[in-house]
């Protein structure tokens, strides 16, 4: 099916009267003020028609679709299939942009500057992609990105039952500031119903990450990995026993240092983060 990026283009919408995809990514964030204003009529959301970060993505979304098509070598359907539903109360809208043929599964599209990372993808966009899989029944989604001009890459999501519990007591706990046209005070992320959830649990392609900080001989090997840049021979050997301490089930291991990270063909790579985590 051929979809041209005029049929993407979004109509003025109405932000009101429900929780979307967009709306999770702000609840799970923290920004509750904003997103409270904009749900109770006292803020109008911003014009994103002259935005062109926004636009560019619009009209790049086919191509990021088609392009997981073929490299994925599945059919596409249900193009910007709106699901709607409600929880306690509290009503849910979600339109995902596309689906996989004869699969549970939903494809979302983005589009991000060059130098972004999956990583940073996968932490911003992970509400959106629960709440989508929660609302429209489906069991995973295939994560798709351009990266500037530079690159596709795409991440095989899981849902994940503890992280949409934690979804929903959030969405609850907020429309409830919404009904009540009572505005969130300070402080109001400390009376959440739930912890939030580990995410480094979430399966992405079929794997988890795994916090190595507390881990005394992943920490010492990380230093005298860094320590040993210059020394040649001792240094190939104590990357040879870093790469020996990921499980097969992991998709990363991390400490403040440095990251472990498999490539989807299982090829390990040693990544110094200094601090980044």
């Amino acid at each position: 099916m051929k979809i041209e990026a005029i049929d993407l283009l979004p109509m003025p919408m109405k932000r009101t009267g429900f929780i979307g995809g967009s709306d999770a990514v702000q609840i799970v964030h923290g920004d509750w003020i904003d997103l409270w204003e904009i749900k109770t009529g006292k803020k109008k959301p911003d014009d994103l028609s002259n935005n062109f970060a926004v636009q560019s993505g619009i009209w790049n979304e086919p191509f990021i679709l088609q392009t997981f098509e073929r490299q994925y070598k599945v059919d596409l359907c249900y193009y910007q299939k709106e699901y709607k539903t409600n929880w306690l109360g509290v009503p849910l809208k979600g339109t995902i942009d596309a689906g996989v043929a004869n699969q549970m599964s939903i494809v979302e599209a983005k589009e991000t500057y060059q130098y972004n990372t999956m990583e940073k993808q996968l932490d911003r966009y992970m509400p959106q992609i629960q709440f989508y899989l929660w609302v429209s029944g489906m069991t995973s989604c295939y994560f798709a990105n351009k990266f500037g001009n530079a690159r596709f890459e795409c991440a095989h999501i899981s849902k994940d039952g503890k992280y949409i519990e934690y979804l929903k007591s959030e969405i609850v706990r907020f429309w409830s500031y919404v009904t009540t046209e009572t505005c969130p005070e300070l402080g109001y992320e400390d009376h959440c119903d739930l912890p939030e959830p580990d995410t480094d649990k979430i399966l992405i392609n079929n794997k988890i990450k795994r916090d190595g900080s507390k881990d005394n001989y992943f920490t010492s090997l990380a230093h005298s990995y860094i320590d040993s840049m210059p020394m040649g021979i001792k240094h190939e050997e104590i990357k040879k026993e870093l790469k020996t301490l990921i499980a097969e089930e992991e998709r990363e291991l991390y400490c403040d240092t440095l990251s472990l990270r498999k490539d989807k063909r299982g090829a390990i790579r040693i990544i110094v983060t200094k601090g980044e985590k």
